[in-house]
């Protein structure tokens, strides 16, 4: 799903796109991010990613519990936060709230069988957050650059060993 919102919804030749983006780049942040968008201006965009209705409404409970906004658990960093899943799982979620502010992202496939993303419902946008520095955009770099080595070293090891 990464590959096809990088693709189809964020331009991935004008923003920097990286995915699980963890604990090491937000200091006291809730955990990884599934995609983080740099956009131009160097200000973030945060996608949560949901596979299955079960973690879904676990995400949406989550904030409902927590009384999160966007301006409040996301820090000064994350200008805009969506919940990207399958269009099918949205159904089975449908009753569930998004958090205040976040945006609501569908995946589908097309007629040609190609995942794509539809904005169903815009992110609200964090007024309190700023750009990165230099010194964070180096850093987001630095993590891109591994998350590019390591996947590309699992797939040699994969073709290597199973085939």
């Amino acid at each position: 799903m990464q590959v096809a919102l990088a693709h189809w919804f964020f331009d991935w030749r004008r923003q920097l796109i990286i995915p699980n983006v963890s604990y090491g780049f937000f200091a006291g942040h809730r955990g990884e991010c599934d995609l983080l968008v740099v956009s131009k201006a160097r200000y973030l965009t945060e996608i949560e990613i949901k596979v299955n209705p079960h973690d879904l409404v676990g995400e949406l409970r989550k904030f409902k519990h927590d009384n999160r906004t966007l301006d409040s658990p996301f820090g000064p960093l994350i200008k805009r936060y969506y919940i990207a899943a399958p269009e099918e799982i949205w159904r089975k979620a449908d009753d569930a709230e998004l958090p205040l502010g976040a945006g609501k992202i569908e995946v589908y496939i097309d007629h040609q069988g190609t995942p794509r993303g539809r904005l169903t419902q815009p992110s609200a946008y964090n007024k309190a957050a700023r750009c990165l520095t230099d010194k964070e955009m180096i850093e987001l770099l630095r993590l891109a650059y591994f998350r590019l080595w390591s996947s590309r070293d699992m797939e040699i090891f994969s073709k290597q060993h199973h085939g």
